[in-house]
């Protein structure tokens, strides 16, 4: 009986899991994802007599993930903050929570994924969003394509799937269909961060393959042959793309031009611009961690204190809008314990999966056909962990809805599959 009900557990956890790549370009699709993974891991908890344990590094997260949600609540029981709060600040926070919960079920419930076909469907995925972005695009000329999403959930979600597409196109052991395959899919991801004209992103995503790319040489030098053919059969497909879509792809790049004109109306006094607005923001942002620099500003004391000083009334909503900067603003709304609750989810999500790399049941694996795909799915976190830290130079992925709840998501999903391929190479 318990096999039964494990086998269909499995297979519940790997729809869902599958629903989270293939609705990437649906709004809200991460958040009402996650909350389905919440509820059927409690109902499955109840069905399953037998748990399995929780390594350190698992514990390290899900603590590193309630010290997201904590340090929320210090500053406001300042200057009336819950009372003019109604708990708004925790619509974000509490996804920690939730995130925690379902990473500790998937684990103790020892839920199994198969890599290959989520490796796959995340493929699936890259072209679903890059057909949307080519159709609105060409066929529609919207400006910045948003797929059925925002702006920049569109851009960041698809280059997570870029990302993981990335890490096994490198894989030495794939057949010439796969790389094709896999090659265009990546060459769509890059057509829509073009299309998407969100700089911030399309620069994470890049630190992000060179990221994947040290990886590779680091650990297997004696495969930079291999490597440097894949990334010119990348290339290849590259330019057939550029060459097909050359109109549309000049007129977005000449966003990224605009960077050079941005700084150029700041310096002369006219921040009215998208780099010079983000300016004006983190300089209100150091302001209120110079004024409460430990725990940061509620949104209240932020409007009264920085943004309105000498006004009675201001915007409510005004309150409560995001600094333009992950760092920025947690420092403004945290302080400096947001910023350690920050760094302690990056690196502890960071050395997980780097020791899932680091280790022999699985970095010896990397170019070998026949052995799972574990460690290609630590490497695609490693790079996807690159691209949320650098994106956050200019927006906060780590806070906003949708890039949030993804990236708990990628953590759960991730993490069940490393951790059950490491129990398979012990049993």
């Amino acid at each position: 009986m318990n096999t039964f009900i494990s086998n269909r557990m499995n297979l519940v956890f790997m729809i869902l899991s599958c629903g989270v790549f293939l609705l990437s370009c649906v709004n809200h699709s991460s958040e009402a994802i996650l909350i389905l993974f919440l509820l059927s891991l409690i109902f499955c908890a109840f069905k399953i007599s037998k748990f399995a344990n929780i390594q350190r590094e698992v514990k390290y997260i899900v603590f590193s993930f309630i010290a997201m949600f904590v340090t929320i609540i210090p500053n406001l029981f300042f200057n009336g903050g819950f009372a003019y709060d109604h708990f708004r600040s925790f619509n974000m926070q509490i996804a920690y929570i939730i995130g925690s919960v379902c990473l500790i079920l998937m684990i103790k419930l020892k839920v199994t994924l198969n890599s290959k076909i989520i490796m796959y469907i995340i493929c699936v995925s890259a072209y679903i969003n890059g057909i949307i972005g080519i159709i609105q695009k060409v066929l529609f000329h919207i400006q910045r394509v948003d797929g059925f999403t925002e702006i920049f959930e569109f851009a960041h979600l698809s280059a997570v799937l870029g990302l993981c597409i990335f890490a096994y196109f490198l894989k030495d052991s794939t057949s010439l269909k796969e790389r094709i395959f896999f090659g265009i899919a990546f060459i769509l991801v890059v057509c829509v961060l073009i299309f998407n004209e969100s700089r911030g992103i399309a620069m994470g995503f890049g630190f992000g393959c060179v990221a994947i790319l040290f990886i590779y040489i680091f650990f297997k030098p004696e495969k930079i042959s291999s490597i440097f053919k894949n990334i010119c059969l990348l290339i290849v497909f590259g330019a057939l793309f550029a060459g097909a879509f050359s109109p549309f792809i000049k007129q977005s790049l000449g966003r990224y031009d605009m960077i050079k004109t941005d700084l150029k109306e700041y310096e002369n006094k006219n921040p009215d611009t998208s780099i010079g607005a983000r300016f004006n923001m983190w300089k209100d942002a150091w302001l209120a961690f110079k004024i409460s620099p430990i725990i940061g500003l509620n949104p209240k004391s932020l409007c009264e204190y920085v943004k309105y000083p000498n006004e009675e009334t201001y915007p409510r909503n005004h309150c409560y809008q995001r600094l333009h900067s992950e760092f920025f603003n947690t420092l403004a709304r945290k302080g400096i314990l947001g910023i350690l609750a920050l760094l302690a989810v990056w690196i502890s999500t960071g050395v997980f999966f780097a020791k899932r790399i680091k280790s022999d049941d699985t970095l010896c694996d990397i170019f070998d056909p026949n052995k799972a795909l574990a460690s290609i799915f630590s490497i695609a976190f490693m790079g996807i962990l690159t691209l949320y830290i650098v994106a956050g130079i200019g927006n906060e992925p780590m806070i906003a809805f949708s890039e949030g709840n993804y990236f708990l998501l990628i953590v759960i999903v991730f993490a069940s599959i490393v951790y059950s391929h490491k129990n398979k190479s012990l049993n």
